[in-house]
């Protein structure tokens, strides 16, 4: 007098695992994205140093041009300021794209969370069923 149906607990555990799988993928996008950004702030941070390595050699190209000695004065501090405004640009690319891969990373963890809730609440909803059927087939013998 098994009241537990097997067919029920196939389809539930199918549901289940479904849908295990669709928060596994969404958590592997999430990571990829995640990787993505952390790449585009790689990217867009070396731009803007190539770029300010370009400028740094218009700027002593002019001065040259100019008979302007790079070695001191204004002419100094004009180079090492395109050079720390280039390091300072960079930095807050990269704190940006770091902050966007930790959105998406904060959602793979969510993600990974749900799978294993999901897993915990499967045992636990299957537990329950046996042992609501052992307590009606002891009730049988025993009334």
């Amino acid at each position: 007098m098994c009241m537990v149906n097997v067919m029920d607990v196939k389809q539930e555990q199918a549901a289940n695992n479904l849908k295990i799988m669709e928060l596994a993928v969404n958590a592997q996008k999430a990571e990829s994205e995640a990787a993505y950004e952390r790449q585009e702030g790689l990217e867009e941070s070396r731009k803007v140093k190539l770029n300010a390595i370009k400028n740094m050699g218009n700027i002593k190209s002019k001065m040259a041009a100019s008979n302007l000695v790079s070695i001191s004065g204004t002419a100094l501090n004009l180079y090492d300021d395109e050079k720390s405004f280039a390091e300072l640009s960079a930095i807050d690319i990269l704190d940006k794209s770091e902050k966007k891969a930790g959105i998406y990373l904060d959602k793979a963890r969510d993600y990974y969370n749900q799978i294993h809730l999901t897993r915990i609440n499967y045992k636990n909803a299957y537990i329950k069923a046996i042992t609501k059927d052992a307590l009606a087939l002891a009730e049988t013998f025993c009334p």
